[in-house]
């Protein structure tokens, strides 16, 4: 498998693995299908080698775990790899928060912010009133995704499975960690 920056659609992702997880020190490796991440944990930029087979299912012939959306980008598998190397096997990565996979990944230390209070489910919760309420946290945002900044959002539940919302399923998922590609303001209809 050769590693092309323009095969893969999101180009901050491209300049992460060329310059940050995915050192130029290393691609010359990449022709014999070894790679080699770095990740920054416990303090510390541990650097992992990896081949590039993934597990797949024999049937289906499709991945087993993580991938990308484009069949031909492997960035998401190799980098699931790279966990499982280093937790130990696959099995060993359950779950995680998105706040420490930013850290990770990049050695930044990331900025948490709960948006919902934890004990009664309501929004906001007092630290949105750090950033000047609703309006101020909304500005916060705009500015993050101005500034290139990595964003990305969790639903903390108690148990997993699909969030319902008024009896509804919504189409996400409780416990799970996605990333923002985009910070959007959509006009309210009924707020005329």
């Amino acid at each position: 498998m050769e590693y092309d920056p323009d095969m893969i659609v999101d180009k901050e992702i491209a300049m992460l693995m060329c310059n940050g997880i995915y050192p130029p020190i290393f691609h010359k490796f990449r022709s014999r299908g070894l790679f080699c991440l770095r990740i920054f944990k416990n303090f510390n930029w541990i650097y992992i080698i990896i081949d590039d087979r993934v597990p797949c299912d024999k049937v289906k012939k499709t991945q087993v775990f993580g991938k990308a959306k484009n069949a031909h980008e492997m960035w998401v598998a190799m980098i699931e790899k790279a966990y499982a190397k280093m937790h130990g096997c696959y099995g060993n990565l359950i779950s995680g928060y998105i706040d420490e996979g930013v850290l990770e990944l990049t050695g930044y230390q990331p900025e948490k912010i709960l948006i919902r209070n934890e004990k009664t489910g309501c929004f906001p919760h007092k630290m949105i009133e750090n950033y000047g309420g609703k309006e101020g946290f909304w500005q916060f945002l705009r500015e993050r995704k101005n500034d290139g900044c990595l964003l990305g959002c969790s639903i903390k539940a108690e148990k997993g499975g699909p969030q319902v919302i008024d009896g509804q399923p919504s189409g996400l998922i409780n416990n799970h960690a996605y990333g923002l590609e985009n910070i959007i303001e959509i006009e309210d209809p009924f707020d005329k």
